[in-house]
């Protein structure tokens, strides 16, 4: 079982990885073709602009997985202070 403080930082350090993927992507959106292609020396705009779509999917579910396990800790406590059983 994990540690709530942890689960928190974690959920804490993805929810800014992902603000910074969010502004990133906004960032890439306003540039040009050739202003992409040279700073990320990729071939295309829309190469970037779809890996960092699929980094915030990622992050997104990894922040999903996370909150799950936050409301699962809170559960468990909250049936222990009760003295019953998380589990029939």
């Amino acid at each position: 079982m994990k540690n709530l403080l942890m689960i928190n930082t974690m959920n804490s350090q993805i929810r800014m990885r992902l603000e910074d993927l969010y502004i990133e992507l906004d960032a890439v959106n306003r540039m040009t073709e050739n202003q992409v292609v040279s700073l990320y020396n990729c071939d295309y705009k829309q190469e970037v602009v779809n890996l960092i779509q699929e980094d915030i999917a990622l992050a997104e579910k990894e922040l999903r997985d996370y909150e799950d396990d936050e409301f699962e800790t809170e559960r468990d406590n909250l049936c222990r202070s009760l003295g019953i059983s998380r589990y029939c």
